[in-house]
């Protein structure tokens, strides 16, 4: 990969006349998998691939991305991104100067001690299925679970054209489970995720029993809560809610 990617920045200086070169790419394998009250809604696998390339020109930046290696589009991006900033160093007032800094080579690894990767896509529906088999049999209140699974491996690479090359081994593990409950016209729901970049290890620690569980219990116990007096106040927001607000 060092070699090919060393061939782009290459074009970037030699040929469309860039003054620094830097690239950063992806290549990723993903499994999604959605289940609903027992039902596979949705199985998919598949490899994302991406490159973003950004270049210094006359003093300006200019940047394009793109989601192959295609050779042939790469070529045509980085021309893009160089005439991109071409452009904007004609309105520049104060070019741009990068200060000297040392050069880096570094690979960072991942060292899970159950790859999701060499998880058969079976294995993974039978966790979704085990959770929502917890969720609906705790109570004859729960109505409907919806769990999502997501999993990616794969490694991000980043160039320049002076000499850092670094590659990074991405793992992430995630789930989300939630639960809803209805009695006497009244409908709550709970949510529980699960996030990892250790591995599938994740659901040795949570697991079905205990995440199904605990997002069923919060479900039924909401039936009997009170409403919220309405009103302006004073509020510290858990960092599981402050993206809704």
């Amino acid at each position: 990969m060092k070699d090919f990617l060393t061939k782009v920045t290459d074009l970037a200086v030699q040929k469309f006349g860039a003054e620094y070169a830097e690239i950063r790419a992806q290549k990723l394998f993903k499994t999604m998998l959605t289940v609903k009250d027992g039902r596979i809604e949705a199985a998919k696998q598949g490899i994302e691939n991406g490159v973003a390339l950004r270049v210094l020109v006359n003093g300006a930046w200019g940047f394009a991305s793109v989601g192959t290696f295609n050779i042939e589009t790469l070529t045509s991006a980085i021309s893009d991104a160089c005439r991109m900033a071409k452009t904007a160093s004609l309105k520049l007032k104060t070019p741009i100067k990068l200060v000297e800094t040392k050069t880096v080579e570094d690979k960072i690894s991942v060292k899970p001690k159950k790859n999701p990767a060499e998880i058969s896509v079976e294995d993974k529906i039978d966790t979704a299925l085990a959770v929502n088999n917890t969720v609906r049999s705790y109570d004859k209140r729960v109505k409907s679970c919806t769990i999502d699974y997501l999993d990616l491996t794969g490694t991000n690479y980043f160039l320049n054209n002076e000499g850092t090359y670094i590659e990074q081994e991405k793992l992430y593990v995630w789930s989300r489970i939630i639960a809803t409950a209805s009695e006497a016209n009244v409908l709550t729901f709970s949510r529980e995720e699960i996030g990892s970049t250790a591995g599938y290890e994740v659901f040795d620690v949570e697991t079905p029993e205990i995440v199904g569980k605990r997002a069923a219990k919060r479900a039924v116990e909401q039936l009997k809560a009170k409403p919220p007096r309405g009103g302006n106040f004073p509020a510290v927001l858990g960092p599981n809610v402050v993206g809704v607000f």
